[in-house]
């Protein structure tokens, strides 16, 4: 990780002075894993296999690949304690975002008005260009299922039938390029 060092000042034609703008580096590293897995079959497999006419290798290179992916998924948010492997949830490098409490006393969206919710989810995407001094620009948010059906579900508003609240975030952000349902979100966090 890096982060800049020094500031710039006005050139008046004769400075000897010029301030140095550096770069100061921290060196971190992370551990790499290799994910394995296996499938066999027995001679009575590739019988049973030929006389319903599937492929077994497919099928089997299919399911395998499918538990390995699993496992790079989970290890990717939640990470592994065991090989001390950081996911997303558990790498201190990771901030994270608290919501404000609503009217109704409560940070759940289904407790707040649409204002509420507009404005929390603002205050994340904005958040990112603000903390980053407008080096980072979010072009993607992810949202807990049952969050992302909730919102473009909710009306905006009596006055203008049809448009939710996710039609509102989008059109407010037309730089989030991808607006992802992510179940792994359900029960990250706390509120």
């Amino acid at each position: 990780m890096d982060n800049h060092v020094g500031f710039a000042k006005i050139f008046n034609g004769n400075s000897k002075d010029v301030p140095v703008v550096n770069l100061k580096a921290s060196e971190f590293t992370s551990k790499v894993k290799p994910i394995v897995d296996a499938y066999v079959y027995s001679v009575f497999d590739v019988e049973k296999a030929a006389t319903a006419n599937l492929a077994l290798d497919a099928r089997s290179a299919q399911a395998s690949r499918r538990a390995a992916l699993q496992l790079e998924n989970s290890i990717a948010f939640n990470g592994d304690s065991e090989y001390n492997l950081p996911g997303l949830f558990s790498n201190t490098n990771v901030p994270n975002a608290v919501v404000s409490t609503g009217a109704g006393g409560d940070t759940e969206f289904t407790t707040k008005t649409t204002e509420e919710i507009i404005t929390d989810i603002n205050s994340l995407i904005n958040d990112i260009t603000s903390n980053s001094l407008g080096v980072e620009r979010a072009d993607s948010v992810a949202l807990p299922v049952s969050t992302a059906s909730y919102l473009a579900t909710l009306p905006y508003g009596s006055a203008m039938p049809g448009l939710t609240v996710l039609n509102v975030l989008k059109a407010a952000h037309p730089q989030i390029r991808n607006w992802y349902e992510c179940p792994e979100l359900e029960t990250a966090g706390t509120g």
